[in-house]
This record gives structure tokens, sequence and C-alpha cells, in this order.
């Protein structure tokens, strides 16, 4: 996730470059994705939800999550591995097979491995009454 979110991060920032200027000017203030008469999103603004406005950040700061969770011994719950595999499945059936949405099932498989492998971990039913009093 991490690895995914900062290479989305990079090309995107890579490839919105010429629009940087824009996006400082006020381009995007008004701006509405879709538009709401139904035309054309301006490139501006098409570059930013591409860009800084995807969920390159948040699944850069996720997977950040996720790796300190794991090196200090805490258990990632089932659902943020469901989430991510639904979120990707839903997203390349809309944009379709080829997209790098598909790749959100290898983070979010991962995820559930560990989960079910942690069944013992931290947040087990053996181990509620300790992160209770913890």
């Amino acid at each position: 996730m991490v690895a995914q979110g900062t290479a989305h991060g990079v090309v995107s920032a890579v490839a919105a470059r010429s629009q940087v200027g824009d996006w400082l000017d006020g381009a995007l203030w008004g701006t509405h994705t879709p538009p709401p008469d139904g035309g054309e999103i301006q490139q501006a603004a098409a570059y930013f939800w591409s860009g800084p406005g995807s969920f390159a950040v948040p699944l850069l700061l996720l997977g950040a999550v996720v790796l300190w969770l794991a090196r200090n011994d805490h258990a990632v719950p089932a659902f943020v591995g469901w989430g991510l595999g639904l979120w990707g499945v839903a997203c390349a059936a809309v944009h379709g097979p080829a997209t790098p949405f598909t790749t959100a099932v290898i983070p979010a498989t991962l995820l559930l491995v560990a989960a079910s492998r942690d069944s013992g971990s931290p947040l087990s039913a053996d181990r509620d009454d300790q992160l209770v009093h913890q």
C-alpha cells in the first residue's frame, strides 16, 4: 500500500506538473467533477482528481498505519482488507479490468491472510481483558 500510494503520487505529480501553476492560481475553485451541466471536466480538475485528489495519499497513510501496527505487534482488523479489496474490485468493475485498481486486491489479500493468522493476536477474544486493562 505504501508502494502503491507512493508510485501513484509520483507518477501523477510528474504528469500534472504543468497544472500546478493553474491550481495555485485558483483554477479549481468553483469547478465540479463532473460539472453539474454535464460538460467536460477541465484539464486542471482532471489532473487534480487523478493526482493529489485521488486515493494515493490516503492509501500511503493507510499502508503506513498497517506497517506501524504490524511492527508494534498489533493485528490489523480483517475489515480493512475486506474494505480495500471491495473498493478495488468495485472501481475496477466501473473502470475496466485493465486498471491499477485491480492491484488493490494484492494488499487486501495479504491483510486478510494476516488477519486469519492473527486470530490469537492482541485483538482476539482471548485477549479482550488485556486490551481493556492496558
